[in-house]
């Protein structure tokens, strides 16, 4: 009996031993570290849950940012207006003061000039002797004496000092003079010379007005000469032989030796009338020049002082442009984020709004600033 052999079949071998299969051209190959994850939306949808703090943190110091750069301007701007205003002050100060020591230069010149021109009006016989018989219109006196261009009010000031000078000379004379019925006519004759009589009166005083002293010493000469000419018979026997020490009293008559008087009543005309005249004008002129020079100067410092003083709108626009930023970017969002908040609300979702806006009024300001400079005008930003 024969015995079946057994045919070799085709054994396939196990799966887990085969090697793996080459991929096609034409097969997608997944991967999934090559799938790209969705893009994230700006806000998160309705009901996602997305804690807002990172996004309220990040407003809040970009904004703090901002304001501090452009109030840290701001500050630099106020610390320099400070320190322009006190150089306004001083620049000020001295200005006022030169100009105070030119209008005193002036004023002085000024009424030197007035001096001159006045006395030298009073220097004058005529009117003189209207002011001493009682005169004291200033329109009846510039009619008699000379024509000079100072004011009425200046003039009746000096008008004034003579009359009280010839009070004072009128009484000097009345109480040292004897009366006039002491001696005679040709005794009153003998003291009438008033250029020799004045180099020895011991307390003559000194004066500004020598013409008034000897038109109130003619003056009562004369009195008691009219006074010894009607008592002229009983005083005869003495005629001619009184002297000036006895009309006057020894004890007020002498002779000093080197003692000159007549500096002290002088008159102002002479050879140097003219050039003094002249030489009064032109500093007087000068003065003035120099006053209106320094007022004008102040005028200047003070324009100056009151710009730096008071700035103008442009920094007190910039101030405000500085908070409105500094309140949407700061302070709502801190006060949102004080209530710690779990998710985006509308309101948070309004901050991301107000945040732009105020960077946008940031920089339109900014564009504002460029604009006026490149037309050439100086905002008071950076003036």
């Amino acid at each position: 009996m024969l015995e079946a052999t057994p045919t070799p079949s085709a054994t396939l071998p196990a799966t887990s031993s085969l090697p793996p299969m080459p991929a096609s051209p034409l097969t997608p190959i997944v991967n999934d570290a090559a799938v790209p994850s969705p893009t994230p939306a700006l806000f998160p949808s309705p009901g996602e849950v997305v804690d807002p703090t990172p996004f309220l943190e990040t407003i809040i110091a970009s904004t703090t940012g901002l304001v501090a750069i452009i109030g840290g301007l701001l500050v630099a701007r106020f610390l320099g207006l400070s320190g322009e205003q006190e150089g306004a002050w001083r620049v000020l100060n001295n200005a006022k003061e030169r100009h105070d020591l030119a209008s005193r230069r002036e004023a002085e010149a000024r009424e030197a000039l007035i001096c001159f021109d006045a006395r030298d009006f009073l220097d004058d016989d005529d009117v003189l002797v209207m002011i001493r018989d009682g005169t004291t219109s200033l329109r009846e006196l510039r009619l008699e004496g000379r024509d000079i261009d100072i004011e009425d009010e200046d003039l009746q000031r000096y008008v004034d000092e003579v009359t009280q000078e010839f009070r004072a000379a009128k009484d000097f004379f009345d109480g040292r003079m004897a009366s006039g019925d002491e001696f005679t006519v040709a005794d009153w004759e003998v003291i009438a010379d008033w250029s020799e009589t004045r180099k020895h009166l011991v307390d003559l005083p000194t004066t500004d007005y020598p013409e008034v002293w000897r038109l109130a010493f003619e003056e009562a000469v004369e009195e008691r000469k009219a006074v010894a000419k009607a008592r002229e018979a009983p005083k005869k026997a003495r005629r001619g032989t009184a002297g000036a020490h006895q009309l006057f009293g020894a004890d007020r008559w002498s002779v000093p030796p080197n003692l000159d008087l007549t500096s002290a009543v002088r008159s102002i005309r002479g050879p140097n009338h003219v050039p003094t005249r002249i030489r009064l004008q032109t500093k007087y002129d000068r003065a003035q020049q120099a006053a209106e020079d320094l007022e004008a100067e102040v005028r200047r410092a003070q324009d100056a002082h009151d710009q730096v003083v008071r700035p103008d709108k442009q920094l007190w626009i910039g101030l405000l442009v500085l908070l409105y930023p500094a309140i949407v970017g700061i302070v709502l969002p801190v006060i949102a984020l004080s209530r710690g908040p779990q998710q985006f609300t509308p309101y948070i979702r309004f901050q991301m709004h107000t945040y732009f806006s105020g960077l946008a009024v940031l920089f339109g300001y900014m564009v504002y600033l460029a604009a006026r400079l490149s037309r050439g005008r100086h905002p008071g930003f950076f003036k």
